[in-house]
């Protein structure tokens, strides 16, 4: 009989602790190159590319039959894909650069931190006080936060905190502000006496730490965060980094995962900037832009991009790595909406994610939604 090719050994997490940041917003990243196959590559498939590239496999999305190659010292990604042009491998569909992503968060600048405002506006304003007389959450609803990792002891979200995890080998790293920032509005725990409360009091919220970069995430590192985190089988994945429309050739590999992710019954919340994934018929994926306290309407730096929803997301008093401060963005934005999918499904934990999406559309202020017509784009 034929033998079988020995199968490639799986390649969970990531071998590198983080790339090297020379640059902002889509700048492609030194010495690692993503390959992208039809199907599952064995090992005599992969031995063959790597020994073509003389790179190193550094990590795997087995899901999307995604491969992170390293090439050593930092080289030329750019040799490594000439290289894989010309050569024939078996089952590669194409190779892509693997890219800096942002963090929705906007800067600490004075316009940000007039700390005159009202604390607790954004509770208010979407009427989380009088959710809260319905319920406060439900411990059977699962959010993962894919993001850098955050403050797991902190008083006011270890009580909520469920088995984090990492997409890197060395384990979860150092907590960052942002994130911790965004796990608070989230799920901040309320009635304790403590600095705030979360729009979800009670659940369970799992930290997926896919970057080491305050700001910044690769794409490869997300797509292996949101792998994980759709393992868990969460109720809401959160996801707090743009995608624009620069990078729409990779918005296929986050669709395929939407897809894995509608099969389990799971919703995704992305920022504003990531409008391509608007035009998603998968029907569980919601892009959230951040309004202001002052005039509940949306953020100046937001208007020229589409969303589904608007959100509380300027100046507001969350969690930080120490304490608590003020943090503005709409990363923001979409922790309060995920947040509030989470109240949705602890009263009715039978919705589908497409039932969960049109009832936070469809109890949203029409009259405030209608008021920013001009802001909207057509088709949002």
């Amino acid at each position: 009989p034929k033998s079988t090719p020995a199968q490639l050994p799986p390649v969970p997490r990531l071998a590198f602790s983080s790339p090297i940041i020379k640059g902002v917003e889509g700048r492609s990243l030194d010495g690692r190159v993503i390959v992208d196959f039809k199907s599952r590559p064995d090992r005599t498939v992969m031995d063959k590319l790597l020994k073509k590239t003389r790179a190193t496999l550094a990590g795997a999305v087995p899901s999307l039959n995604l491969y992170l190659l390293d090439v050593p010292g930092g080289g030329d990604a750019e040799d490594v894909k000439t290289v894989l042009k010309d050569a024939e491998i078996p089952g590669l569909v194409k190779t892509i650069d693997d890219v800096l992503l942002d963090h929705c968060l906007l800067p600490n600048d004075p316009a940000f931190t007039d700390h005159s405002l009202d604390n607790e506006w954004h509770i208010r304003s979407c009427h989380a006080d009088k959710a809260w007389k319905k319920t406060t959450g439900d411990e059977a609803v699962l959010i993962a936060l894919v993001d850098g990792a955050f403050n797991v002891q902190h008083e006011d979200l270890k009580e909520n905190v469920y088995k984090p995890a990492s997409v890197f080998k060395s384990g979860v790293g150092k907590a960052q502000d942002a994130a911790t920032a965004v796990a608070g509005v989230v799920a901040a725990r309320g009635g304790n006496s403590l600095g705030t409360a979360g729009i979800c009091w009670t659940l369970r919220l799992t930290p997926i730490e896919a970057s080491r970069l305050e700001g910044h995430i690769s794409l490869f590192s997300a797509l292996a965060g949101l792998e994980i985190a759709l393992g868990r089988k969460p109720r809401v994945v959160l996801f707090p980094y743009a995608l624009p429309m620069k990078f729409k050739e990779y918005v296929v590999y986050f669709d395929r995962l939407a897809e894995a992710a509608n099969n389990q019954c799971c919703l995704i919340v992305y920022p504003a900037a990531s409008e391509q994934l608007l035009g998603s018929k998968k029907g569980n994926q919601l892009v959230v832009a951040p309004t202001q306290p002052t005039t509940q309407g949306v953020s100046t730096e937001f208007k020229e991009t589409s969303y589904c929803l608007l959100a509380p997301g300027i100046h507001i008093w969350t969690t930080k790595s120490e304490g608590y401060g003020y943090e503005s963005g709409a990363c923001l934005a979409a922790g309060i909406t995920a947040g509030g999918a989470a109240l949705v499904w602890a009263l009715e934990p039978g919705l589908s994610a497409q039932a969960v999406c049109e009832r936070l559309m469809k109890s949203a202020d029409e009259k405030r939604r209608l008021a920013l017509d001009k802001a909207l784009q057509p088709g949002t």
